[in-house]
C-alpha cells in the first residue's frame, strides 16, 4: 500500500486480508446460527443462506461462502445449503428501511411487529438483601446511610432477553429511583447498560457470575427536573433516619429497526434527548406472545464518593 500522485494503491493482498477479516466474521456468526438451529430444531434442514448489503455483492464473499459451506460446512443441519444473493444487495437495507417508514405511515405498524435480540441487555442495579434468597448468599453487602438496609451490589436487571420477542409499536419502562441530600447540587448520574450472549436460563444475575461485559453508559441528566416535585423524607425532627429527596423518575426503551433508544422522563415529560446504541437483531421464531408485566422499580448506580445514596438500588425485580 502508498501513496502516489495523490492516490491512495493498494496491491491485491493487501485487499485480500481486509476481505477476509470480514468473511471470517461472516462464518463465525454462520457457524454459530446453525448451531443454534440444529440444537432448537435438530430434525430441521437449512436449506438458503441469503446475502445481503454491500459486502454481500462482492463475487470474492459470496465465493468464499459457498466454498465454506459447500455440502454443509460441517454442519449436518445443512447439507444443501445453497447461498443466494438478493435482488440488489447494495440497497436492500435501505429499502427495507423505506418500507417499513411507509407501511408506518399508511397503517401506523411496521413490517415487523416483533423482533428477537441476538444478546441479551440489561442495567447495573442493587438489590434488597434477602437472607432467604440463595442467590444473596457469599455477596458483598452494602449498608444505605439513607434508611439503614443491607443491599446486595451489581446486580443486573435484564430488560430485553436473548431470543425473547419484543415489540417495537411500545416502550419498555423501567421506574427508577434515588435519594439525594438537601442541597446535594448533583443530579446527573450514569446508567452502565450492559450485554451478554448466555442463552436465557443461563444469565448472570451478578456482574462477576458469567458472560456479561459493559456495553456502554448512558447519562440521567435530572438537573433540569422541579425540585418542588421530589418526595422529601425524614424532614420531621423525630424522624431516626437521615433527611433526604427521593426522586421518582421513568427510563423508557425504545426499539428500533437497528438500535435501541432510551428516554428519561420525570413527572410525566421528556427530558433527555434520544441515546441510541447500535445492537443485533434475529429473524423471531414462533412463539407465544409476551403476556403484559409491570414496570421494575429500580435504582441506577452511583459513586458513593458522589452521592450519599451509594450503589444502585432495585426492588421487587425478578430475574
Amino acid at each position: 500500500m502508498g501513496i502516489e500522485y495523490g492516490e491512495m494503491k493498494f496491491t491485491r493482498e493487501d485487499l485480500q486480508r481486509l476481505f477476509d477479516k470480514q468473511v471470517q466474521k461472516l462464518v463465525g456468526l454462520i457457524d454459530t446460527q446453525l448451531q443454534i438451529m440444529q440444537k432448537k430444531h435438530p430434525g430441521q434442514q437449512v436449506n438458503h443462506l441469503i446475502l445481503a448489503g454491500g459486502l454481500g455483492h462482492s463475487p470474492y464473499v459470496q465465493d468464499r461462502l459457498r466454498a465454506r459451506f459447500l455440502k454443509g460446512g460441517g454442519h449436518s443441519n445443512a447439507a444443501n445449503i445453497q447461498v443466494r444473493v438478493a435482488p440488489d444487495p447494495q440497497l436492500a437495507v435501505c429499502k427495507g428501511l423505506v418500507g417499513d417508514r411507509l407501511r408506518r405511515l399508511k397503517v401506523g405498524k411496521p413490517v415487523l411487529n416483533y423482533r428477537c435480540c441476538r444478546a441479551s441487555y440489561g442495567t447495573i442495579c442493587k438489590e434488597l438483601y434477602n437472607k432467604d434468597n440463595p442467590l444473596h448468599n457469599g455477596r458483598s453487602l452494602y449498608k444505605d446511610p439513607m434508611n439503614g438496609k443491607l443491599y446486595v451490589t451489581q446486580s443486573i436487571a435484564w430488560f430485553i432477553k436473548k431470543g425473547k420477542p419484543i415489540t417495537s409499536d411500545e416502550a419498555i419502562t423501567h421506574s427508577f429511583h434515588r435519594k439525594v441530600s438537601p442541597g446535594d447540587p448533583r443530579r446527573a448520574f450514569p446508567t452502565s447498560i450492559v450485554e451478554s450472549y448466555a442463552d436465557e436460563p443461563f444469565l448472570p444475575h451478578h456482574m462477576d457470575s458469567g458472560d456479561v461485559h459493559t456495553l456502554c453508559e448512558i447519562e440521567s441528566d435530572l438537573s433540569s427536573a422541579d425540585e418542588s416535585k421530589f418526595k422529601e423524607k425524614n424532614k420531621r425532627f423525630w424522624s431516626i433516619g437521615k433527611h433526604y429527596f427521593r426522586i421518582d423518575y421513568e427510563i423508557k426503551v425504545l426499539i428500533g429497526p437497528a438500535d435501541v433508544r432510551f428516554e428519561l422522563w420525570f413527572n410525566g415529560q421528556k427530558l433527555s434527548k434520544d441515546q441510541p446504541i447500535k445492537i443485533e437483531w434475529q429473524a423471531p421464531q414462533a412463539f407465544e406472545l409476551p403476556a403484559a408485566t409491570e414496570p421494575r422499580v429500580s435504582e441506577m448506580p452511583t459513586s458513593p464518593a458522589h452521592a450519599t445514596d451509594g450503589p444502585a438500588e432495585m426492588n421487587g425485580v425478578q430475574q
